[in-house]
């Protein structure tokens, strides 16, 4: 039986729980910084820095798509939903930044794991 790890859920579990306030601000933050704001500098990184697993035709077209789409497309309209959720508000920039900031470490906690699984599953 496969387990879980930690790392994995506690990245579901906050998001579930953002999704749970049902505050808009909060999860277009999460989703914004968490997901689309990053993907296309990380999915560079695998594709600049992995051997040839990354450079098989089927993976490579799916970082690079999510690199096209995400950066070009995807990244400025989430940045454009957080703007027009927060507004003016002061409070929802403050509680959008708190969600964003956590969003990153869970998702640095995520792909340390993968990292770590990736390292021990070659030697």
């Amino acid at each position: 039986q496969a387990t879980i790890p930690q790392a994995l859920k506690d990245f579901l579990q906050f998001t579930f729980d953002t999704i749970a306030t049902q505050q808009i601000h909060r999860i277009a933050a999460a989703f914004t910084f968490g997901r689309e704001d990053i993907i296309p500098e990380m999915f560079q990184q695998v594709l600049n820095n992995t051997g040839q697993e990354a450079k098989k035709p089927a993976f490579a077209y799916y970082l690079e798509r999510h690199i096209e789409l995400d950066g070009d497309h995807h990244g400025p309209m989430a940045l454009k939903l957080v703007t027009a959720a927060c507004g003016n508000d002061e409070q929802k920039w403050k509680e959008a930044t708190e969600t964003a900031q956590t969003a990153l470490t869970h998702r640095i906690q995520l792909w340390t794991m993968i990292e770590r699984e990736l390292s021990q599953s070659r030697n």
